[in-house]
């Protein structure tokens, strides 16, 4: 075999291996994107018991302390949403090499040209079959990296802000306690300043 078959057989088994490995991180991928969205399912639970424990007393300054860290939570939360959002959206555009059948189909129509030409004007069908090959590694190896290095940008800033969203509304809990207090104050005594009348 000649250096310069040598040099082909070696890119082919090199885009092979970035193809495969392309293939690979986008399974990886999908574990973190369910990371992301457990913290979006504990962050959504928490933001709910806030909302539905609390009625809204007289309004004091020292409230802030909660309803600061509330408002926060809820837009860091919704930026952690829309990148999940736009990291699934680009989970299903990935590129694949030919299924075995599409391969049987090229090996059979350049059998079938070969077989209607002279035989010094045939084609080498196993060199073309290889390059072809290899270009359809590196074609997809390269439009699954695009595709991966995008939805790895989205989900790096999902998780970061789901975690900072994590830290600001545990930061509202101060304030959370204190409106819960004002608002569960109840009288101490009860007085009677008129007669009061029984009808049977």
């Amino acid at each position: 075999m000649s250096e310069s078959e040598d040099f082909k057989d070696e890119l082919l088994e090199f885009y092979k291996g970035c193809y495969e490995a392309e293939i690979e991180r986008k399974d990886k991928l999908l574990d973190r994107v369910s990371l992301a969205v457990g913290f979006l399912t504990i962050l959504g639970g928490i933001l709910g018991f806030y909302l539905t424990s609390l009625e809204i007393p007289h309004f004091r300054w020292a409230h802030l302390t909660f309803y600061i860290p509330l408002a926060l939570g809820c837009v860091t939360t919704g930026v952690s949403m829309v990148c999940v959002a736009r990291s699934v959206a680009k989970g299903f555009r990935y590129a694949y090499v030919p299924s075995p059948m599409e391969v049987a189909n090229f090996v059979r129509t350049a059998e079938d040209l070969n077989a209607k030409v002279p035989k010094a004007e045939r084609a080498d069908i196993r060199a073309s079959f290889r390059e072809n090959l290899g270009d359809q590694y590196c074609k997809c190896a390269a439009i699954n990296w695009n595709h991966n290095t995008t939805r790895s940008g989205y989900l790096f800033w999902a998780i970061r802000w789901a975690v900072a969203s994590m830290f600001i509304v545990i930061l509202a809990l101060p304030g959370f306690f204190l409106i819960k207090k004002d608002f569960e104050t109840k009288p101490t005594e009860v007085k009677v300043t008129a007669p009061i009348e029984i009808k049977k």
